[in-house]
């Protein structure tokens, strides 16, 4: 079968780190082709936004692994691979949410150093790094400064209660934090409940109608809640969001069986992840999810790899 075969396990991860590098370059090539601007044109033009987020779940993973195959390796190519992708992801995307992941991703393993050296001097070293390398790329970065600029304008528009916040993507995450406190608080029934299969944006009108005390200033129509969890406990309440947790943990409790450089990878994964989704339901937009719960399972079938060649780096 597919999943077990030792052969075609590596050759899928190699090919998905391969298709990663290629997404990633172009990525590049397209910011320099378009000519960044940072209107809104540029910012929605087809080529670019449509790609945006497949990028940043591409090189976040493909990212992981190269780092943890570079950790038992020490080839220095993985490492090379991982900064590369990270550098395209922080300097030429657009997508927040990928910044985000691989600041959990930068965090980690400063941690992890942290642990291993477990010294003053470390720690001075790594976040002064870490200062460093932000803050240039704030600096340098038109894509990553606007995302960043953009994301602290609209909330505080939302709490200065500014009519345009919901013109931005924060500003609408944190309506649906506003908004769904507000229909619980009216009808504590919807925790049980949820929407069921009606649609989000249906279902909200529904309930805000109800509620007398609405801020409109902080109510945003939302056709999704950008929220895994959210989204979940819309469309079966609290059934909802333990089935998006008990997904995510029941992934995570497969590492015990992989292989030392893949567990660490899943692990990982899926800790960003967790995270990440309380940004995005990125499991209700197509393709995306596809690219996640095939490559969750591409790494869990490693624990199919025999370790009988000791120079492998995926065993």
């Amino acid at each position: 079968m597919l999943y077990k075969n030792p052969i075609y396990i590596k050759h899928l991860i190699t090919a998905f780190i391969f298709s990663s590098v290629i997404l990633a370059t172009f990525t590049m090539i397209m910011y320099f082709v378009l000519g960044y601007d940072g209107s809104y044109t540029y910012m929605t033009s087809h080529i670019v936004y449509t790609i945006k987020y497949i990028v940043a779940i591409t090189c976040s993973i493909s990212s992981i692994i190269l780092i943890n195959l570079f950790i038992k390796s020490k080839n220095k190519f993985f490492i090379f691979l991982a900064i590369y992708l990270i550098a395209i992801e922080l300097c030429f995307n657009q997508s927040r949410t990928g910044y985000v992941l691989e600041f959990i991703l930068i965090s980690y393993y400063a941690f992890a150093l942290i642990r291993r050296h477990n010294s003053f001097k470390t720690v001075i070293l790594i976040v002064i790094t870490f200062i460093t390398i932000f803050s240039s790329i704030y600096t340098l970065s038109p894509p990553f400064k606007n995302g960043i600029d953009y994301a602290i304008s609209d909330s505080i528009k939302f709490f200065k209660n500014t009519s345009d916040q919901a013109s931005g993507s924060s500003g609408i995450r944190l309506s649906v934090y506003y908004v769904t406190i507000k229909i619980i608080e009216n009808d504590p029934s919807f925790l049980i409940m949820g929407c069921g299969l009606k649609p989000v944006q249906k279902c909200v009108e529904e309930q805000t109608s109800k509620i007398k005390d609405m801020d409109e200033s902080k109510t945003y129509m939302f056709t999704t809640t950008e929220n895994q969890y959210i989204q979940g406990l819309y469309q079966y309440g609290l059934l909802g969001m333990i089935i998006v947790f008990t997904l995510l943990l029941s992934a995570f409790m497969q590492k015990k069986e992989l292989p030392k450089t893949m567990s660490k990878s899943l692990a990982l994964i899926i800790i960003g992840y967790s995270i990440v989704f309380i940004f995005n339901n990125w499991f209700e937009v197509p393709t995306l999810k596809e690219i996640f719960f095939f490559m969750i399972t591409i790494i869990i079938s490693s624990k199919y790899i025999k370790k009988v060649d000791k120079s492998n780096n995926l065993s």
